[in-house]
C-alpha cells in the first residue's frame, strides 16, 4: 500500500476511529454499542452550515473499524478479496473514512482511479457528502486528477454539486487552473454561467498566472461562455 493511504489508515485505526453505513441491515452487524451516533461530529456540522448533512442522517450502524481498513487495503490491493468482503459485508460499500467520506471518496481523493472504478460499478454513491459538503468530484477538481474526475463523471458524478465550503466543481477546477478537468466538466453538462451566493461568476475563478487561463477562457468561449454573454 502507498505510504500516505497506509499513513492515514493507520493513524485512524490508532486513534479508534468507527465508521458508519446506513442502518438498512442492522442485524448484520448488531454487537453492544454498535448503534451509538456521532452526534459531536453533526452538531458540528448543523453549526457551521446551519443545516444537517448527509452524515447526519437517521439509522447509522458502526462497521468494526478494523472491517473497513481491510476493506480499502482490498479495493487498492486485491480485488477478489474486496469482493469477497463485499459479498458477506453489503454494507461496506457505503462505509464511512476519516472526514465521513465514502470509501469511494477517500480513494478518489488518494489517487487509486482503478479502485475508484471499481467501487461505482459496485454501486458505490459517486455524489455522496463528507462532512465539510463536499463530493468526491469537487475534491479530484481541486486536486487536478483529471483522471479521477473522468471515472467520476461517467458513472454519475454531478458536475453541478454544491458545496457547503466550495463552489461547484467547474469553479473548483478554474481556480486550479486545470483545462483538462474544466473541458471534462463543460463536456458534461456544467454549467459556466453559473453565479455564486457572492455573486461571483467562473471569469471571478480565473487563476491570475497565464499558465491555464488561457486555454480555460477558450474553452469557455467555445460552449458560448464569455464574460457579455446573457
Amino acid at each position: 500500500m502507498p505510504t500516505s493511504l497506509l499513513a492515514i489508515a493507520t493513524k485512524a485505526l490508532e486513534e479508534n476511529y468507527f465508521f458508519q453505513v446506513p442502518d438498512t441491515e442492522a442485524s448484520t452487524f448488531e454487537e453492544p454499542g454498535a448503534r451509538k451516533r456521532h452526534a459531536g461530529i453533526c452538531a458540528g456540522a448543523v453549526r457551521a452550515t446551519g443545516r444537517p448533512t448527509a452524515m447526519c442522517a437517521s439509522n447509522m450502524v458502526n462497521l468494526p473499524k478494523e472491517l473497513v481498513g481491510e476493506f480499502i487495503d482490498a479495493v487498492v490491493q486485491d480485488r477478489d478479496r474486496a469482493k469477497s468482503l463485499l459479498s458477506a459485508h453489503p454494507q461496506l460499500i457505503d462505509a464511512r473514512w476519516i472526514h465521513n467520506e465514502a470509501v469511494v471518496h477517500f480513494l478518489a481523493v488518494e489517487g487509486f482511479t482503478d479502485a475508484v472504478e471499481f467501487l461505482a460499478e459496485c454501486g458505490a454513491d459517486v455524489n455522496a457528502v463528507n462532512e465539510f459538503g463536499d463530493s468526491p468530484l469537487i475534491d479530484v477538481a481541486v486536486l487536478g486528477n483529471a483522471a479521477a474526475a473522468q471515472v467520476l463523471l461517467r458513472h454519475g458524478a454531478n458536475p453541478n454539486a454544491n458545496s457547503v465550503t466550495r463552489n461547484n466543481p467547474l469553479d473548483c477546477a478554474v481556480r486550479s487552473g486545470n483545462v483538462a478537468i474544466v473541458r471534462l466538466l463543460l463536456e458534461s453538462g456544467a454549467d459556466g454561467r453559473y453565479v455564486t451566493d457572492l455573486g461571483q461568476s467562473v471569469f471571478d475563478a480565473l487563476p491570475p498566472s497565464a499558465t491555464g487561463r488561457e486555454g480555460i477562457v477558450a474553452l469557455l468561449a467555445h460552449y458560448g461562455i464569455t464574460p457579455n454573454a446573457g
